[in-house]
């Protein structure tokens, strides 16, 4: 019973148990990293709060009412367009890059 935590090798034709003595090793305590808090008046924020907003519209009538959400955010209609265009791409690889870890799970 002394040896349920042993380390068991094979080499080539017999097995060699190794006790726990011969191998101490320190306890590793895990630290989680804080989280970083995002205010709720961030871009990113307000994007991912009009995205879930607009799950169930059409994709083009969606990137305008994302748009419409997120004027007020930015000074000029070019740089609205580039960070929806950007976000909504990184929304897309992330939802592909699940599936695969999904299909590599199953």
């Amino acid at each position: 019973m002394t040896y349920q935590k042993a380390k068991v090798y094979n080499d080539g034709s017999h097995y060699i148990a190794m006790p726990p003595e011969n191998f101490p090793r320190p306890k590793r305590r895990y630290k989680p990293k804080p989280k970083r808090e995002e205010s709720p008046d961030s871009p990113k924020a307000k994007f991912e709060t009009a995205y879930t907003e607009s799950q169930s519209l059409p994709k083009r009538e969606r990137k305008k009412y994302i748009k419409e959400k997120l004027q007020d955010v930015f000074p000029n209609e070019e740089r609205a367009k580039e960070f929806i265009e950007s976000n909504i791409e990184r929304k897309k690889i992330n939802a592909a890059k699940r599936r695969v870890r999904l299909m590599r799970k199953a």
